[in-house]
């Protein structure tokens, strides 16, 4: 809880567990501002940094709640794209599929297509992570 100009400012995880300070981890300033800590990978915890929070404010007047905010994490971790391997016959229509890591597939956009450093189509619409015929 943080007290100042005559408002107390509580923080919550959804489930109405109140938020307190836990060194290293995240902080509730005199503002009211809740500070969650950067973290390595190997320190992710859903319960802090995958979960839906609100605030309150209340002083002797009244109790006002905040909409709920969600929070979640992105981790910094190296990944690879690859093209899945196909085989057709030559004159049929091969398509390729680039395969994305599912950690971060909603946050990566295929953009273009390249062989030998070629660009060969830049990509629009649904599709962008499949390629159709080659010559």
């Amino acid at each position: 809880m943080m007290e100042s100009n005559g408002f107390q400012r509580r923080w919550y995880l959804a489930t109405g567990e109140e938020i307190y300070d836990v060194p290293g981890i995240h902080h509730v300033h005199p503002n009211g501002t809740l500070q969650i800590f950067p973290f390595p990978p190997s320190s992710f915890s859903t319960l802090i940094h995958d979960n839906t929070y609100y605030c309150t404010a209340e002083n002797p007047s009244g109790k006002i709640r905040s909409q709920d905010v969600h929070i979640k994490a992105v981790l910094r971790e190296p990944y690879t794209v690859r093209v899945e391997d196909q085989k057709t016959m030559r004159g049929n229509v091969a398509v390729f599929k680039c395969i994305i890591p599912s950690s971060v597939e909603v946050y990566i956009t295929v953009v273009s297509w390249e062989k030998d450093t070629v660009s060969l189509i830049s990509v629009k619409g649904p599709e962008r992570s499949r390629l159709g015929h080659l010559q």
